[in-house]
């Protein structure tokens, strides 16, 4: 099996989405205190490595763990 290594901040991510079921990137913003960029790169590479799945559009948009 492949194993990627996660950053920390990644684990942070995945934590909260076990725990809550759900993440938005205002959540990941306040989590993490990074700037709203910086965690959309973020929760991008994370769906792009099927970490996450982006759910809805614009402001209603949040992530899950990939099934």
């Amino acid at each position: 099996m492949n194993w990627k290594i996660l950053s920390e901040a990644e684990e942070k991510i995945l934590e909260y989405v076990r725990e809550h079921g759900v993440i938005t990137k205002n959540d990941v913003i306040k989590l993490l205190e990074m700037s709203a960029s910086t965690v959309s790169i973020k929760l991008r590479k994370m769906v792009k490595n099927s970490l996450l799945r982006q759910n809805g559009k614009a402001r209603s948009t949040n992530y899950t763990i990939v099934k």
